[in-house]
């Protein structure tokens, strides 16, 4: 895992060049997995005036550690949501200020609400990070078959090669073959004519 090492930014706080130089990267790659990984990268305000909180290190470790194993940023997000929950920015509405005790009494209402939407919130969190959990798994299943299918695929393409070769070493025997074929033709083509200009020969001084 990388080295992590808390910086000093603005009250606390990291700037994307600040992050960059911590784990030794151009900050425009740094940049780039902020912006793509924004939702699981604790943060603060928007824009050039975005800084982040020192646990994101922690998490931009386990991006950088999997981007170099799998370099498929959907299941490195997938992965991220089964880990690390999710950033829900939540602005609490606040109630208008009210004559007399009606402001008082509406106060436990209101703080009743707020606990019954976070608590939906937290749930609806839960059950998502459940289910990016499983899709974490299927794409690492998914991930791993078409490892298998790009390895099929090298293995046939040597084999390929290999039948290639082998084909024009055959070509290239058949040549030799016909060559020789057609030399051993000659061969006994001009003894035949040798043989029959000897027995001429031979006949004729006997007479």
């Amino acid at each position: 895992m990388e080295r992590m090492e808390r910086m000093e930014g603005d009250a606390g706080l990291l700037t994307i060049a600040e992050i960059a130089k911590n784990y030794g990267l151009p900050e425009s790659t740094a940049r780039f997995y902020c912006k793509r990984f924004i939702d699981y990268l604790p943060h603060v305000g928007e824009g050039k005036r975005r800084r982040y909180r020192a646990e994101v290190l922690e998490i931009f470790a386990v991006i950088l550690g999997e981007m170099k194993k799998r370099k498929n940023a959907g299941a490195v997000e997938a992965l991220l949501a089964a880990r690390f929950p999710k950033n829900i920015e939540l602005q609490a509405a606040q109630p208008q200020a009210l004559q007399g005790n009606s402001n008082t009494a509406m106060q436990p209402a209101v703080a009743q609400a707020a606990m019954v939407d976070l608590s939906q919130v937290s749930a609806l969190v839960h059950s998502q990070g459940e289910a990016l959990g499983q899709i974490a798994v299927a794409l690492t299943r998914l991930a791993d078959g078409q490892q298998d299918v790009r390895e099929l695929r090298d293995r046939l393409a040597e084999r390929d090669e290999e039948l290639a070769t082998l084909r024009k070493e055959v070509d290239t025997l058949k040549h030799l073959q016909r060559d020789a074929e057609a030399m051993y033709h000659d061969d006994v083509e001009s003894l035949r004519k040798w043989l029959s200009q000897l027995a001429q020969h031979q006949a004729a001084a006997a007479k």
